[in-house]
Formats: structure tokens, sequence, C-alpha cells
């Protein structure tokens, strides 16, 4: 056994690998350059209301199989409550609200149910749909399924405008971080696959209620902490060295570190080629990985804009509104607490603040006809730049596996390759496959 492994990320894959070795018996030191734990999973309280807000609202589906293994393992399973069934509450400005809901019937039967009776769509749209996934039960994973589109696949299938902007593209923004037109079918394929198989169960929805900070990171360093493991926030790496085909050294700010056996890397590819001297960069075959932005704006009210735990907003700049008291159960400082979700926000991140406020007062007042900003007692707008990697046509050949060229030197992180696309399940996933590597090699 190593006499001892050292993690570089306090992110969920970080901390993933950590709790795995240490329930393994391993020594572990963990080194985070921010000052909190968690990485793009995380929360901080808002200096205003003082309540907790996460850096962006994330769901747990009933798929996340290692996420909730995860949580079970640190303690905090119980922080994430799941949908009896799945059910989604639609708004489109031109119909008003529809919700789309499975029933209690044995596998996909609970959505094809469900989606017959979705009021926003015709019959020709759901039997299309009904179709497309028929016929993707009937596929297996290979590597071509990474040289086209989403969108390619989706015209293939011939299904219409509606079924489109009501299911497909709805499911594609929320589970990828961007549109059909942007990512490859194979990432697509994968979430379909998971969520949509023959278990029900994993069509859920999971809502955390408690912030981030209480759900994954506390829970996740009490842990580690308790098993004598080493963790050192605000630190920052600086570089490796390399010799012999191995890491024997970290340079940090003031010192050096050289007493470990194994070294798991658990940050994104910028830093990867910040701390990796040039000449050994290309031995970890990190391509270039495109992260895709989110945009998320919290917002306490005066008055109750809508009741329901969220809804998913067709054709505004808003695409998921989560009314905050109801998925946590309590009252947040003086008013009603909504957060507003824009994933794939390529564009939106570019905008001033201001301006994106503006547009969703706009989407506020087609859900609530008379509403006004005046009704505002306070907003806080998060843009999350490199929020994921949701894999365009091509990227999977270009993503690492834990294991490298390097005897000691493991990745870790939702962008590396996991078989599923860069959400927290992979990043937890992630975590899980650096560690056994270590593991193998003791």
């Amino acid at each position: 056994m190593p006499a001892g492994v050292v993690i570089v990320g306090g992110g969920l894959a970080g901390l993933s690998a950590a709790v795995r070795l240490t329930s393994e018996g391993f020594n572990v030191t963990i080194f985070e350059k921010r000052p909190y734990w968690g990485g793009r999973v995380s929360s901080f309280p808002d200096p205003v209301t003082g309540w907790e807000i996460d850096n962006g609202p994330h769901l747990i589906t009933g798929a996340y199989e290692c996420t909730r293994q995860f949580l079970q393992t640190i303690g905090s399973a119980s922080k994430i409550d799941f949908q009896p069934h799945l059910q989604t509450v639609y708004f489109d400005p031109e119909k008003g609200k529809a919700s789309l809901r499975s029933v209690s019937l044995p596998g996909n039967l609970s959505l094809m149910a469900g989606l017959l009776k979705f009021r926003f769509l015709r019959l020709k749209d759901k039997l299309g749909i009904l179709k497309a996934l028929q016929r993707l039960g009937r596929l297996n994973e290979s590597p071509e399924l990474d040289f086209f589109t989403a969108d390619a696949w989706l015209i293939r299938q011939k299904q219409t405008t509606a079924a489109r902007r009501y299911f497909w593209d709805v499911l594609c923004l929320a589970a990828l971080n961007a549109p059909p037109g942007l990512v490859s079918f194979l990432q697509f394929f994968r979430v379909l696959k998971k969520s949509f198989g023959a278990e029900k169960e994993k069509a859920r929805l999971g809502f955390a209620n408690a912030g981030f900070q209480d759900v994954f990171a506390g829970p996740a360093e009490a842990f580690l902490r308790k098993r004598g493991a080493g963790l050192y926030k605000k630190e920052t790496v600086l570089n490796l060295e390399i010799q012999n085909n191995r890491a024997f050294a970290l340079q940090l700010k003031g010192r050096k570190l050289s007493d470990f056996d194994a070294l798991v890397l658990a940050v994104p590819p910028h830093a990867l080629e910040k701390m990796i001297p040039k000449n050994f960069i290309q031995q970890l075959t990190v391509n270039r990985i495109r992260f895709h932005p989110i945009v998320s704006v919290h917002l306490y009210l005066k008055t109750e804009l809508f009741p329901e735990k969220f809804l998913a907003f067709i054709g505004g700049t808003c695409q998921w509104i989560f009314n905050m008291n109801a998925i946590r159960s309590s009252k947040y400082w003086e008013g009603i607490w909504y957060s507003v979700v824009i994933s794939g926000a390529e564009e939106e991140a570019k905008l001033p603040k201001d301006t994106i406020v503006s547009q969703i007062f706009s989407d506020f007042q087609k859900i609530q006809p008379g509403w006004k900003p005046s009704d505002v007692l306070h907003i806080r707008v998060i843009k999350e730049l490199s929020a994921t990697a949701p894999g365009s046509p091509g990227a999977e050949a270009g993503r690492p596996s834990q294991k490298t060229a390097f005897k000691n030197i493991f990745l870790a992180g939702g962008w590396t390759r996991t078989g599923l696309p860069d959400t927290i399940e992979s990043a937890v996933l992630s975590g899980e496959l650096a560690a056994k590597e270590v593991m193998a090699q003791s």
C-alpha cells in the first residue's frame, strides 16, 4: 500500500477519490486552491440575506448511482428529496402551464403514458417521440455515435418542431448544458439510455433540501477528517517535478512536497497545462476540451410568482426557474427565493448583469401578468463560465482515462473518460475510477 496519496483539487472528483481511498485505509492529503471545497458544485452565504446560495442549481436524477452512493457513504443521502415519479411543469407564454408526468406503470410504459397526457403535444408529436425512444432502446453504444450531433439524429428520426421544443431540446439543454446542434449524439444517447431504460425510478428528479456545502462538501470534509486525511484549502500547486516517468515532488507556494507515492490530479485541463512541465504535458493526452457556461440568477421577491418547485420556461431567457422556498421547505430572509438557470449561456454570459436581469423580468411578467420589478427585494447574478464540457462531436477520443503514461499520476474530473457526459455523476465516478487505479498499483 502506498505511504501516501496526494490529491490536487477539492471538487467533487477529488473528494470522491479521497473518500474512496480513505475508506480503503490509504493515507490521503488533499490540496485545494480555493477557500472552499466542492468546485463547480459549491455554495456560499449571500452577504445581503445571509442564506447559503449555490453557485448554480443542480438536479440529481435517479440514474446518478455513484452520486447517491457517495452521499450515502458521507452521510448526507437524506438531503436529496426525490420525486415519486418524474414530473416536469412547463410554462409557455402562448399556452400557459402543462405538466409532463410519468405514471405507475412498468419501465418505459410510465413515460409513454405520461407523454400521451401531455397537452402541449399533438398525437403525431407524441407517437414520433415514442418511436424514437423505442429505436434508441435497440441501439448499442459505439464510437461512431460520437461523430454526428444529437440534432442530426433527431432530424433522422423526423421529430416535429413541437416534439423538439417541448421534449428533446429541453432535455438536452438540462442534461448537457448545450443545444442538440452542438453536442455529440453519443453523449445524448448516454443520457437517454441511462435515464429512460427499464427502471422508471432512474428518470426521477432529486432536489437538494439544503445548500451544496451541507449536501456535498461539508459532510465529505467531516468524513475525511474523521479518518485522518490532511485537508488544505487556499493551497496552490505551482508545478510538478517529474523524473523516471514518475512525479516525485509538488511545488507549492513556499514549500515543496515529495513524501507521496501516488498523485491524483483532480483539476480541469487548463490547470493541468499550467502545472505539468511542457515537455511532459503531451503524455497526459489532454486535448483541448471546450467548456460551456451556465448563468444563474437568484431573486428574492415580495410575493409568490408560482407555487411549484420548478418550471421549465419555454421560449424566453429563463430556462429553469426553481422555487427555493418550496424545495427547501422554509422561508428565506424577507422574501420568496427563486433561482433562474440559463444553460448553454454562451451569449448571456457576455451580457451585462443588468441586461440579463431585465430579460428575466420580462419572462416573469409573462408568467404573472401585472408583475412589476418593484416586487424584487434582492438579486444575485452568478456566471459560471466553465460549468461543463458537454462534448462536441469527435471530442470523446480526446478525453483522457484516469490512468496516465506516468507510473504514479492519475486523473480525475467529470471531463475525463468515464463513459458519461460531464455531469455531477461523471465527476463522482471519475474519482472512484482514479481511486481504483491507485489501489491497483499498490
